[in-house]
């Protein structure tokens, strides 16, 4: 068992946030937590067990976690042609310039809203933004991450945005971060969306994607399951615990 500390996460929250993996049952967990709250004094400590692992995610519960989210692994397929979901009132747009990002970050701030972070009533909301503008500022300035963004044509409101990681085997692709403004979620532009970045990933000869999904994303995973002949593999439980007080000497909030 050991732990991983978020970068990004911790400079959204302000503070060290850690994620526990290998959960290890036989391990004492009040040495262990003592352990890691001397070397970073963290505000949140979160970790993501397989959901048959029922004994992991019992002594997690006994430690002071609490769950916050079931997440699904999605992976697809990518066809060798689009599906056909065109509409001319919108266009597909690679996020090239950095003066770009101030109108994608307004965006982002609007379309997730679902999160663990945003949904849970003990932190500020404004840390689930503040983390959402991270990442994508991540993906601009990484050379093997990519941006997109969806381009209502009657007024440049953008109405989606999609983020991606290209790993390094040339054939699979992590979606990172995909969504469609409120505006916009009866037009059918996440289905555009969606077809006009796999067109682009057929253009470059990748095979496969793969992400997590919350499973209280619903449109999403209809449409994954529906409409882009994806698969869900594996299901997750996602389980926190918050810390308080003294950033030097942190106890159990």
């Amino acid at each position: 068992m050991q732990v991983k500390k978020e970068e990004i996460d911790s400079l959204a929250f302000g503070a060290s946030v850690l994620k526990i993996e290998d959960v290890d049952i036989n391990k004492d967990f009040a040495s262990f937590e003592k352990e890691y709250i001397r070397t970073y004094s963290p505000i949140y400590v979160y970790s993501k067990v397989e959901i048959e692992n029922l004994q992991e995610i019992q002594y997690l519960e006994k430690n002071g976690f609490g769950f916050v989210e079931t997440q699904f692994k999605k992976i697809r397929k990518i066809p060798k042609k689009p599906l056909g979901f065109v509409d001319p009132n919108f266009e597909l747009k690679k996020v090239e310039e950095e003066t770009e990002l101030p109108d994608v970050y307004n965006a982002v701030d609007r379309i997730f809203n679902i999160d663990r972070v945003f949904l849970d009533k003990e932190l500020d909301p404004n840390i689930s933004k503040k983390r959402y503008r991270l990442y994508i500022k991540k993906s601009f300035f990484a050379d093997n991450e990519v941006i997109y963004k969806l381009i209502d044509k009657s007024n440049g409101n953008i109405a989606g945005v999609y983020s991606h990681l290209f790993l390094d085997d040339k054939k699979t692709v992590v979606d990172l971060l995909g969504g469609i403004a409120p505006e916009y979620k009866k037009t059918g532009a996440i289905a555009v969306i969606d077809d006009y970045v796999v067109s682009e990933f057929i253009k470059m000869g990748l095979k496969y994607s793969y992400t997590y999904l919350s499973a209280c994303n619903y449109p999403i995973i209809e449409l994954a399951l529906k409409i882009m002949n994806a698969k869900l593999v594996q299901a997750y439980v996602v389980l926190r615990k918050i810390y308080k007080g003294d950033k030097n000497d942190r106890t159990n909030g």
